[in-house]
């Protein structure tokens, strides 16, 4: 059939007359908006083939300047009216139509529609009507005008940045359902947050959305975490570029809901959508739209912050109100600057950390009263120490930064973590950084980080069930992020629980294979269970991975040495004792390998170097086994009063 002029399309119990503009379920018509007859239209015709909100949106609303709200309205409206099962959102891409499309042929009758014959599946090019209604709030615009603000400046991110830090949970308050996610009292309800959209056409501007995600996982995480548990960031950027449903999204994160976000920009204005589905069967429960000219933005940050926990029905302390009710302005460009360096930060590479530092270091000179940049400075050299550079240097740098950020604002809970963990690594205050971590903690319950770090303390603590109490937590926090996976291996590995942390090391790996310090856990974790040859192996991997100078290779010898191949250890450590380079990055590494030798006083001058350089942690004094032959010489004794630890 060549001419489609007044043809009808059937699926499932639904005949759609697309000239008629009706739509029947069983010959009884459903009554539908021109718009939602329109949204029903385009996903009908692409016949099962996703179609991308950006596609819907242009094609339903071409003269005006609308977000994912108004499509998400429509998708609901139709879902109640059709059932729920037969539009199928595709996160963060757009929705498709679960029931083949066929072709019933040309009617001009809607009663007869129960008598379609020679029918065939298509995929029909549809011209829709020109819109009659207009959005409310925004006027309507020319085409020529729809279409620039996806090329818009980059100073509106700036704001939009701001928008989230000052109230973005406000938009979930026009949500179009009274639903609430809040389960009961006795089971929290548990949501993730999924990498915001960016709609605003410059792909430059990623940075933007995943400081907006950030934000927003944040700020619901530290509403009420008796009542609410939030999925932290870097388990739910795994899914930024996700071809995944809304329910395997949900089975895989053991999450109830999952948030949809994206942004959108025009001229000077920022539009903000944010859905709540239902993570069983991807239900829309409300949707929340936030369009404001920019320079007013800042002027309902209270308000609709203290009203979104009404909306979600959820207690909040005292506390809580206060900070809520708290000014978030903030220098624009310093935020942009501080949005950069958590970007790079992220990236956990050398080149990235040290492009961190810039741009924290830039946005402190902007704005040197913002405490969230000094944290992140905090941190950025905190991970710098790890073998960039210095260990003292970076730790000296990471104290001062974060000692600011606290006094700053002495609610950020990452700045206290910073803190905390200086004092643990560094300046070995065993006291000061347990307080500082259970500080952080209690102003951020869902801060994982906090967790992972405190359970590593705990650990070196003497103290194995609290760590994995505190590991787990993390574990449930963000079940998709490297470091806590890896470290949690760690933890149950020393803590004697053999078998559980090396399936949880295994775990680290299939998160990403080509992680260095994760082979080198692993490797460590065979080398303690005399699995010599895959010990070798994983510190060979680690070592290719990392290249340069790094402690894997030297861990080589050390595998020697434990297992009597004294030659063989012996030649793999001459060529590198010739060269300096290898004593500045990995003392320590020499010290286990000449204690599994049996030459204690150069274990010992090496371990007292590693001691001298903080590039030795009190965990590997109080856990490791490598140095179990040096534990019973009065050297080891006096290196523990060193650390502060008793006899």
């Amino acid at each position: 059939m060549n001419d489609l002029h007044g043809a009808a399309f059937a699926f499932g119990p639904f005949r759609l007359e697309a000239e008629q503009g009706i739509v029947t379920r069983d010959g009884e018509t459903v009554v539908l908006t021109p718009k939602e007859f329109n949204t029903l239209v385009v996903l009908v015709e692409a016949g099962g083939r996703v179609v991308r909100k950006e596609e819907l949106i242009e094609r339903i609303w071409p003269d005006s300047f609308v977000g994912d709200g108004s499509l998400a309205r429509n998708i609901s409206v139709l879902r109640k009216a059709l059932g729920e099962s037969l539009i199928e959102t595709i996160p963060r891409r757009g929705y498709r139509l679960t029931l083949p499309v066929e072709l019933a042929g040309s009617k001009t009758e809607t009663s007869n529609v129960g008598n379609a014959t020679g029918t065939a599946t298509v995929s029909v090019p549809f011209v829709i009507p020109s819109p009659t209604e207009v959005v409310p709030g925004v006027q309507p615009e020319s085409k020529r005008q729809a279409r620039d603000w996806r090329h818009s400046p980059v100073r509106w991110a700036i704001f939009a940045s701001l928008l989230v830090l000052g109230g973005i949970l406000s938009l979930l308050v026009r949500g179009t359902s009274s639903t609430s996610v809040v389960r009961g009292n006795a089971v929290p309800a548990r949501i993730a947050v999924l990498p915001f959209a960016n709609y605003t056409g410059v792909d430059q501007q990623s940075y933007l959305c995943d400081g907006l995600t950030e934000a927003m996982i944040s700020e619901l995480s530290r509403l009420s975490p008796s009542e609410l548990g939030v999925i932290a960031r870097t388990s739910v950027m795994k899914y930024k570029q996700t071809t995944k449903t809304i329910p395997e999204i949900a089975r895989d994160l053991k999450v109830d809901y999952v948030l949809e976000s994206s942004v959108r920009s025009a001229g000077d204005r920022l539009l903000v959508t944010t859905q709540l589905v239902r993570g069983d069967d991807a239900s829309n429960l409300w949707t929340g739209e936030y369009e404001r000219e920019l320079r007013n933005v800042l002027d309902v940050q209270q308000q609709v912050s203290i009203a979104i926990a009404s909306e979600i029905r959820i207690h909040l302390s005292s506390a809580t109100q206060v900070r809520l009710q708290r000014s978030h302005g903030v220098d624009p460009e310093a935020f942009r600057d501080y949005l950069l360096g958590r970007y790079y930060w992220n990236k956990r590479n050398k080149e990235g950390l040290f492009k961190s530092v810039e741009f924290f270091n830039r946005a402190i000179s902007r704005d040197p009263r913002y405490a969230r940049a000094y944290s992140g400075l905090a941190d950025a050299y905190l991970v710098l120490g790890g073998g960039y550079i210095p260990d003292v240097e970076a730790y000296a740098k990471a104290r001062t930064a974060a000692l600011k950020a606290v006094e700053l604002d002495n609610s950020l809970a990452e700045a206290y973590a910073s803190l905390a963990y200086e004092k643990f690594v560094n300046e070995r205050d065993w006291a000061g950084a347990d307080q500082d971590y259970q500080k952080a903690i209690a102003l951020d319950p869902g801060y994982a980080t906090a967790r992972q770090w405190y359970a590593l303390y705990l650990l070196a603590m003497s103290r194995p069930e609290e760590a994995i109490q505190q590991v787990d937590r993390a574990l449930e926090l963000d079940p998709l992020s490297l470091p806590v996976a890896y470290n949690a291996g760690r933890i149950y590995f020393e803590a004697g629980r053999h078998a559980a942390g090396l399936a949880l090391t295994r775990r680290a790996l299939d998160i990403d294979p080509n992680n260095a310090p994760t082979h080198g856990s692993l490797a460590a974790e065979y080398l303690s269970t005399g699995v010599y040859d895959q010990a070798i192996a994983e510190f060979r991997a680690a070592q290719k991975l990392r290249g340069g100078y790094s402690p894997y290779a030297i861990e080589v010898a050390h595998v020697y040495a434990v297992e009597g191949w004294r030659t063989a250890a012996r030649d793999t450590l001459e060529p590198l004792l010739s060269d300096p380079k290898w004593g500045e990055v990995a003392p320590y590494s020499f010290a286990v390998t000449f204690a599994a030798l049996g030459q204690k006083d150069k274990a010992f001058r090496w371990l007292r170097k590693s001691v001298e350089d903080h590039s030795c942690t009190v965990n590997e004094i109080s856990t490791d086994q490598a140095l179990d032959p040096l534990r019973g010489d009065a050297r080891f004794a006096e290196i523990r009063r060193q650390f502060r630890l008793p006899g």
